[in-house]
């Protein structure tokens, strides 16, 4: 994952903020975005099915490796925009 430096500053001052590492943030707030579009989706849908989550997370070579569902539908550069635009918010008001 390419993660500009600025971005990636502000993960780690997060992370430390909530004791935890740089990875377990970034891999919460995916988690967290991820059922929030789903929460939305399955709104849309209600057929669909709420019960798919991630089933393991593991540190292969350096790098973090999430076993879960397609991610195809999930627009990684929007997501990051949105994130960046909600943490400038968050700066903005304090």
């Amino acid at each position: 994952m390419n993660i500009s430096p600025e971005l990636l500053q502000d993960v780690e001052q997060i992370a430390i903020s909530q004791g935890i590492s740089a990875e377990q943030f970034i891999v919460q707030t995916l988690q967290e975005k991820i059922d929030q579009l789903k929460a939305q989706r399955q709104r849309l849908d209600p057929t669909i099915p709420t019960t798919d989550q991630v089933t393991q997370i593991v540190n292969e070579g350096g790098f973090l490796v999430i076993d879960s569902e397609s991610l195809e539908h999930i627009d990684f550069n929007d997501f990051l925009d949105n994130l960046r635009a909600e943490r400038e918010q968050e700066l903005m008001n304090g």
